[in-house]
């Protein structure tokens, strides 16, 4: 690919090892070849000066997409210079999902913003694991209680905001990446293929390949990258 490996070196062999992985996966965050290209390649030399440092029974395949995630939150922090704005739902995935009744429409608009704000903050956290409600109350600069309370407000709670983020963004990699299902399932925080299968089954009706393999015979879903 981009990155030359040298068999003679543990650091290079880790890094081909799990390169083609962390293409796809800077690919789904960048949307541009060569942005996702620097992004693999900025991992990898970081990873080269913190090897020695890596724990013998440390998870490497995780410890790779953290850093790569990470430098990817960096970037889009400097390159961010006004306020974030949370769009609305754009591709229909969460149809059916309550919300509390209101005559106020404005109550209505600010409770779905806070929703959609929380659901952000844990499609950042997921890779390799599942976000912890804590973790993404400190992203938010909240306490846990007021998130939840939040989300109560809004008709919803954690689990709920979760199942959606790991819907949103499993619909966006079967559709726009080339990763492989085990791959798909590791970002989206669940312990294996089959737990996850058994999410998406529960989703959208059929097993993930099977909807994968579906929306390449219908053509260009124009399926949107979660925000």
């Amino acid at each position: 690919m981009f990155l030359k490996s040298n068999p003679s070196s543990p650091a290079d062999a880790v890094g081909v090892e799990h390169i083609d992985g962390l293409y796809g996966y800077a690919l789904v965050l960048t949307r541009n070849r060569t942005e996702a290209e620097d992004l693999v390649q900025e991992t990898y030399v970081r990873a080269i000066g913190a090897m020695a440092r890596l724990r013998a029974e440390s998870n490497v395949k995780s410890w790779l997409f953290t850093i790569l995630r990470n430098i990817w939150l960096n970037h889009l922090r400097h390159r961010r210079t006004a306020p974030q704005v949370v769009e609305m739902d754009v591709d229909g995935s969460n149809v059916g999902i309550g919300v509390e009744t209101s005559t106020d429409p404005y109550s209505l608009y600010v409770s779905e913003m806070e929703r959609l704000q929380v659901r952000g903050a844990i499609q950042q956290r997921l890779t390799g694991h599942r976000p912890v409600v804590d973790d993404v109350a400190k992203d938010l600069h909240m306490s846990p209680r007021t998130l939840q309370r939040r989300l109560q407000d809004s008709g919803s709670n954690y689990q709920r905001v979760l199942d959606e983020a790991r819907h949103q963004m499993a619909r966006y990699y079967l559709t726009n990446s080339v990763l492989e299902l085990a791959e798909a399932a590791y970002l989206l925080g669940y312990e294996d293929a089959n737990s996850f299968a058994r999410a998406f089954r529960a989703w959208e009706g059929m097993p993930p390949k099977n909807w994968r393999e579906a929306q390449k015979a219908a053509g260009p879903s124009g399926v949107q990258k979660p925000n």
